[in-house]
């Protein structure tokens, strides 16, 4: 008896499958081409928030600073950020985008590394770094990358 229903219920689905056409090929390419066009109106909204100099990705837009003296310090940690991405090695880059937005937040002109050091999310190597640029005017790390040398650490 148990056969016999199974045999039954195998009997309905191919009937069920006999009675719903396969979509055609041309109702399947329409499918695919309307998911071409999403990607394609996706991509073209990309390159025009792009071209607009908008993101929606946080972050990912130079912090203009507010003081005008930390400008250039701003942009040095920024283009190490960038550079860190380059090489893989995110967790710097985002750690010195966040000292470039800190220090980009500053209203008054950053005198020292212990100051600098005080602000949430400046750790110990970009402390350093800042001390560094405010003796020397550069940071070694950049100007390594700047020159084309990736190897090694800070």
């Amino acid at each position: 008896a148990a056969a016999a229903a199974a045999v039954v219920s195998e009997a309905k689905v191919e009937a069920k499958k006999k009675e719903e056409p396969a979509a055609s090929p041309s109702k399947r390419k329409r499918g695919g081409e309307k998911a071409e066009e999403k990607a394609d109106e996706k991509a073209e909204g990309k390159a025009k928030a792009k071209a607009k100099g908008k993101s929606k990705a946080k972050g990912n837009a130079q912090p203009e600073a507010k003081s005008a003296a930390n400008a250039e310090l701003v942009e040095f940690f920024w283009e190490l950020a960038s550079f860190e991405f380059q090489q893989k090695k995110t967790f710097h880059g985002v750690a010195y985008r966040k000292v470039a937005h800190q220090l980009a937040s500053l209203e008054e002109k950053v005198e020292s590394s212990e100051e600098a050091g005080k602000l949430p999310g400046v750790g110990k190597a970009s402390t350093k770094k800042v001390k560094e640029y405010l003796e020397t005017g550069k940071i070694e790390r950049l100007e390594k990358y700047r020159a084309g040398d990736f190897g090694g650490e800070d």
